[in-house]
């Protein structure tokens, strides 16, 4: 937890300034002007933000939310190298801040963690598990604080949850962008079982059948993210060839004038890069592309049965997605079966 006594002299008077009393549109405007006079953040403002957040956020005025995102979000993902990657000292720092009290116990905090996630390439464990908690807790829990002042219902999925649950699980730093990872396909198993008998939004029962239905048939969705380590070798292998740069520019205008003639068209153009992603992380290039692949083997199907008798009932939105698993996989275990024909597919 950023305390005063963490601050430099310049950040204290910037806290002494505003911390009696809720940070109002002006003062927001003005520490803006601040944080960002040289472009960046630094790590005395970013502990200022989190220090100002943790005593004044009650009173503070809309615009606070934004600015507070805005600028932490700038300071983990897009000014640490190679932009894009949370590494494993900026996520300590993250989640102690976040969970000093242990627990997320305001909406900026949460949206912060949202951010990150969507915006990073990869960010470590710790931050992905933080913020799935985040969801189930608001979500499960009793009134909602994590998605402000929109938020009424606890136990019901309403249509701002829908939103947020779509970025979560969905987000590049989560596990790859079109990719589910199991953690994420349990918690909407989870969320779904809970929520089963409220008055959930509409666009629920799509986005469980979509992504569940994704983690099970499209394993491997996008293209693998290097991690950091990886990202910055690469990085630097490019900084020392930049003498190359003219020869790729001229590449490009030459390959967007076969695109132009419609001699190499952008559907087969972005084909060959999934094919040659494939073919980089050592497996065998699909019949289709990497995106063809949709059976359920034994052990998804072992998985996903556990999942549904979990409760012991076969809820209407269970049914929805093994009619989207009959409708969609190109090979279904025999072992799921049976459930297909109780959902009467």
């Amino acid at each position: 937890m950023a305390s005063k006594d963490q601050l430099s002299p310049e950040m204290t008077r910037l806290a002494d300034e505003v911390e009696s009393h809720g940070i109002d549109a002006d003062e927001v405007r003005w520490l803006r002007e601040e944080v960002f006079a040289d472009g960046v953040v630094s790590h005395d403002e970013a502990m200022l933000l989190f220090y100002l957040n943790e005593h004044t956020a009650l009173g503070n005025d809309d615009s606070w939310y934004d600015f507070f995102v805005e600028a932490l979000s700038s300071y983990f993902i897009t000014q640490q190298e190679p932009v894009g990657y949370l590494s494993e000292e900026d996520a300590a720092f993250l989640v102690a801040e976040i969970t000093h009290d242990g627990r997320i116990d305001a909406v900026s905090e949460f949206g912060l963690l949202v951010n990150v996630v969507y915006r990073s390439r990869a960010c470590p464990e710790s931050v992905v598990a933080l913020t799935l908690e985040g969801v189930r807790e608001t979500v499960l829990g009793s009134g909602g604080v994590l998605f402000g002042p929109k938020r009424r219902r606890a136990g019901v999925i309403d249509p701002p949850e829908v939103d947020v649950i779509r970025t979560v699980v969905f987000a590049s730093g989560s596990g790859g962008g079109l990719t589910i990872t199991r953690r994420e396909a349990e918690l909407l198993f989870e969320l779904n079982t809970k929520t089963s008998d409220a008055d959930n939004a509409p666009g629920w029962q799509t986005l469980f059948v979509q992504a569940v239905g994704h983690h099970l048939m499209f394993p491997d969705g996008a293209a693998e993210v290097p991690d950091r380590e990886e990202a910055a070798r690469r990085q630097a292998w490019l900084e020392e060839r930049r003498g190359v740069g003219h020869f790729m520019k001229d590449f490009a205008k030459g390959l967007n004038r076969f695109i132009s003639r419609g001699q190499v068209t952008p559907g087969w153009l972005k084909r060959h890069q999934r094919l040659a992603a494939v073919k980089r992380q050592g497996k065998e290039a699909p019949q289709e592309d990497v995106y063809a692949r949709s059976s359920v083997d034994a052990e998804e199907a072992a998985w996903l049965i556990a999942q549904i008798k979990q409760d012991g009932a076969l809820d209407d939105n269970e049914r929805a997605l093994l009619g989207h698993i009959r409708a969609t996989a190109t090979d279904i275990d025999v072992a799921l079966e049976p459930l297909l024909s109780e959902a009467g597919e």
